[in-house]
């Protein structure tokens, strides 16, 4: 095995350490522990750590200036980088977590409203079929009185007059 490929072994395994120590701590759900007691660093600060162990801190792999990288680097800086992301990740998830829960939502209103519309027309269907039953029915009573020659009382009104009081065929009527 090589020389970069056991330095990249390396680097694998204290990342996958401290992924693990990370999701332990989130698991507990001692998310303000997590922040303060740990800070993980990024990849670039890991490679670094484990890279220039027993060297004169120059970074292999990543180029053969032999630049001091941990002189360049500020550590602060970057556990704040990396807590800011961690902050950042963790809104970023709410904030989906957030849409996903409205997003069931705006979809249980679309049912809702496609079942109220349904219903709404199956109504309407009801109604057009009442009305016509209605319209029958009306006919029907107006001929047997007169058949029977009796005076239409005052609730029945003549089925030849449409609300307006004005004459119309019994052609109009269907519908």
């Amino acid at each position: 095995m090589g020389e970069h490929a056991r330095r990249m072994g390396e680097f694998k395994k204290r990342k996958t350490e401290l992924s693990q120590v990370a999701l332990s701590l989130d698991n507990e759900g001692d998310v303000e522990a997590s922040k303060e007691g740990l800070d993980i660093p990024d990849d670039y600060t890991v490679w670094n750590e484990v890279v220039t162990k027993g060297k004169k801190k120059a970074a292999f792999g990543l180029g053969s200036f032999g630049l001091d990288l941990s002189s360049k680097l500020d550590s602060r800086n970057c556990s704040e980088t990396s807590k800011d992301n961690l902050n950042i990740e963790q809104e970023l998830h709410m904030w989906k977590e957030k849409a996903k829960e409205q997003e069931m939502i705006n979809e249980e209103q679309k049912v809702k409203l496609k079942d109220a519309e349904h219903k709404l027309k199956d109504q309407g269907r009801q109604l057009k079929v009442q009305q016509k039953r209605i319209g029958s029915t009306e006919k029907t009573i107006h001929a047997l009185y007169k058949k029977l020659n009796l005076p239409l009382p005052s609730t029945l009104s003549d089925p030849t007059e449409d609300e307006l009081g004005t004459g119309s065929s019994d052609d109009n009527m269907s519908d």
